[in-house]
């Protein structure tokens, strides 16, 4: 039997899919969620049912909210460069308004790996 998710990028999807995933008695030692909060909610269902993280299961998440340094343990996660590309979109959206010609079609980002303890990085 399959069953069906809605997918919301919250705690509580995160929660609950981390939950799914024990009950599925499926081996991980791993989460990589869709972003910090569903990786937070991963967080607190393993540990309700008594996973160590990162000793049984590293987490890791994508944003870098705030509370992912804050949280214990310190969230790794995947920073995105959010202030440059709201800057190259809202010049290219400058150029379209003006009627000025614009040739950029894609604009690649680089993202940064934000080590921390939920993946068993050392603390120091």
């Amino acid at each position: 039997m399959s069953s069906c998710w809605l997918l919301v990028y919250t705690f509580d999807s995160g929660y609950k899919a981390a939950i799914a995933l024990i009950d599925s008695q499926q081996s991980f030692d791993a989460i990589f969620a869709a972003n910090d909060m569903m990786a937070i909610g991963a967080i607190e269902a393993l540990t309700e049912r008594g996973l160590k993280i990162p000793e049984d299961v590293a987490v890791v998440g994508y944003d870098d909210i705030r509370m992912a340094g804050w949280y214990k343990p310190a969230l790794t996660t995947v920073r995105q460069p959010v202030y440059d590309m709201g800057l190259a979109a809202v010049e290219i959206l400058l150029k379209q308004i003006t009627g000025a010609k614009t040739s950029v079609c894609e604009q690649k980002f680089m993202p940064e790996l934000i080590v921390r303890k939920s993946s068993g990085a050392k603390e120091g």
